[in-house]
């Protein structure tokens, strides 16, 4: 019970709606993760100064281009990769649409044949209360014989 009275209560909590937007953060710096491979720059850099390190003046140019190539190579595929993946997507939803028509028309299969059985049976009882009908117009029954005719033929 003596922690709850050490909980600090805040100051400002915002809810009262005196919050207000901040200026500027002077110490955030943006990314930018697209402009160029940092590993790149750094050993163009080194190459630049013909640094012994490197190998020399003929080795640290070739790393340097080969770097330079492998990292062209590395933005290409990247374009690539986000072309398909936007091609994949595009399937992808095209896929889950034709699996809902499926769906529907799968379900609309199964209705229909478990409808048949009941418009063959209305089929057989209409035909036959218009054969009663007829039969029991001949026997001078005819109040029935109409509604029976009347309510064959309906079905």
């Amino acid at each position: 019970m003596d922690n709850r009275n050490n909980i600090p209560i805040p100051d400002t909590s915002g809810s009262d709606g005196s919050q207000i937007q901040a200026q500027s953060i002077p110490n955030l710096i943006t990314d930018k993760p697209l402009e160029s491979l940092h590993m790149v720059k750094t050993i163009e850099g080194l190459a630049s100064t013909h640094s012994k390190a490197l190998g020399g003046e003929v080795a640290s140019a070739l790393i340097a281009g080969a770097t330079s190539q492998i990292a062209n190579d590395y933005q290409e595929i990247k374009r690539k990769y986000n072309q398909l993946e936007e091609k994949f997507e595009i399937q992808r939803n095209k896929l889950e649409e034709e699996r809902i028509k499926n769906a529907i028309l799968s379900e609309k299969i199964r209705s229909e044949s478990r409808n048949k059985h009941l418009k063959n049976l209305t089929i057989t009882i209409g035909t036959s209360l218009v054969g009663l009908g007829i039969y029991l117009s001949r026997t001078s029954l005819d109040r029935y014989a109409f509604g029976a005719f009347g309510f064959g033929t309906l079905l």
